[in-house]
């Protein structure tokens, strides 16, 4: 049985809505850094627990005392509290330990994206730490708290 031209056609323009549709959802998702980022935070808040990360952001610290000269930028690799490794899909965060800026105090950055997508992540310290826009890594929003010490951040060049 042959099929007629006109069944063809909707076929094929099923297929091609189909693909836009599919297409349109991924740039709305996967590919779009403001999802991905709420995504991450709203997986942080439900999975994990703000002291937890804390004591662990402080205890990092302290093995990479004050003699230790950071540069006001030192990444590291290390053991992440449980669940940390499945926030972003694609890979676990940067773990990067800053310098305060005009005497602060230091703080662990937990960074997800990439170069294309921008960054976004955790800056923690003990719960007297303050981030501020100015004082903390880029951002292209003030930090949102989420505890005392806790803050999430958002670059995207």
């Amino acid at each position: 049985m042959k099929r007629s031209g006109t069944s063809a056609l909707l076929t094929g323009l099923l297929v091609v809505a189909g693909l836009l549709a599919v297409g349109h959802y991924w740039l709305r998702t996967s590919a779009n850094p403001y999802w991905n980022a709420e995504q991450s935070r709203l997986r942080i808040e439900k999975t994990l627990r703000a002291e937890v990360l804390q004591s662990w952001a402080t205890n990092l610290l302290q093995q990479y005392s004050g003699e230790t000269n950071l540069g006001g930028y030192f990444s590291v690799h290390t053991t992440l509290p449980d669940g940390l490794d499945n926030i972003w899909l694609h890979r676990r965060p940067d773990v990067i330990l800053r310098e305060g800026v005009d005497g602060g105090e230091r703080y662990v950055c937990l960074s997800w994206g990439s170069a294309m997508l921008g960054r976004w992540g955790l800056a923690i310290g003990s719960p007297s730490f303050v981030l501020s826009q100015e004082s903390g890594p880029p951002a292209d929003m003030p930090p949102k708290v989420w505890k005392p010490g806790v803050y999430f951040y958002q670059h995207y060049h």
